[in-house]
């Protein structure tokens, strides 16, 4: 959702908001890079949200103003970890994905042609 507010003739504010549900997501973790031993692990995400928000004073063409970004999401399903010696493959482990929050804040400076 974007709200404007006009300031004066040229100038304005907008602000958003916007909240994003997570129905799946699908991490890949290319341990093989790490050891080409391990092979690639690919874990299912099945719930999170994540929020967006921002603030920006527009004049003219011109516009600045601070960003923020948020998710949060559960663990993810577990994964076989499989290790390849000798050129057999063994189950060595479980890799998932841990619950993680992540935010990110920023500014904004941009010019609109």
């Amino acid at each position: 959702m974007v709200h404007r507010v006009s300031l004066d003739a040229s100038a304005r504010l907008a602000t958003t908001i916007e909240f994003d549900y997570l129905v799946k997501g699908r991490q890949t973790s290319t341990l093989s890079d790490f050891n080409p031993a391990f092979a690639d692990v690919t874990n299912d995400q099945r719930n999170g949200y994540g929020i967006r928000a921002s603030m920006v004073y527009e004049k003219g063409r011109w516009m600045f103003g601070p960003w923020l970004q948020y998710w949060n999401t559960t663990r993810s399903d577990p994964a076989p970890l499989i290790v390849a010696i000798g050129g057999t493959n063994f189950i060595v482990g479980t890799a998932f994905e841990p619950k993680n929050k992540t935010t990110e804040i920023g500014l904004r400076l941009g010019y609109r042609y």
